[in-house]
């Protein structure tokens, strides 16, 4: 065998699902200045939640209060924004 194996492609897990999906798949939620934020770029180098594009699965995240207790800080702001993207890329 010669070449280079395929890289491997990070996993994360959704906080409405629980399922793990790809990173990229994902939408992701840090905190800054304690605050929750939409990291678009994952760039905030802080702890972070993910949730799918799914708008059952966000409602489920903003129902259950995980993406917050996992960042610690209330998301229910940034999940509703997100659940309002979800929607308009189903369209």
């Amino acid at each position: 065998m010669t070449g280079k194996s395929p890289r491997r492609v990070p996993v994360r897990r959704c906080t409405g699902c629980m399922n793990g999906f790809p990173k990229d798949l994902l939408f992701r939620i840090a905190k800054s200045g304690g605050k929750a934020v939409y990291d678009e770029k994952c760039l905030i180098q802080s702890r972070g939640a993910y949730v799918c594009r799914n708008p059952r699965c966000i409602a489920k995240a903003i129902k259950t209060g995980r993406a917050g207790r996992s960042i610690g800080a209330d998301a229910s702001e940034v999940l509703a924004y997100l659940s309002v993207l979800a929607g308009g890329e189903n369209k």
